[in-house]
């Protein structure tokens, strides 16, 4: 992907942020990059909140898959290396639908640093 190649880009940031707001145990605690907008913040909590389902013990379920039930730990484990493609297309698709702009456009923004 250009993104990768180029560096660390907005999309895996955002990627990163949503699983850390994710495993936060149900509250998203912070999405404090100064690089990622307001928009991409709001998108950010969305997501987060409906990717994972937390149990009354505090163990998460990967709403994505089922698999679970994790410690947060081990939940932020297996998002990072079972469901990062998943969450980048999740983000993409979303993006699409927060702006009114064309969604090639914005994509192409995404990957700039």
């Amino acid at each position: 992907m250009i993104g990768r190649i180029m560096g660390y880009s907005k999309i895996d940031r955002m990627i990163d942020r949503t699983i850390m707001c994710a495993v936060s145990c149900g509250g998203c605690v912070d999405t404090g990059d100064e690089k990622l907008g307001v928009i991409e913040k709001k998108m950010i909590k969305d997501v987060a909140s409906v990717i994972v389902k937390w149990s009354d013990d505090g163990k998460g379920i990967c709403n994505i898959c089922g698999a679970g039930p994790f410690s947060p730990q081990g939940l932020r484990t297996h998002m990072e290396r079972v469901h990062r493609s998943d969450l980048e297309d999740i983000l993409l698709i979303t993006i699409g639908r927060y702006t009114k702009n064309n969604l090639e456009n914005y994509v192409k923004t995404i990957f700039i640093k």
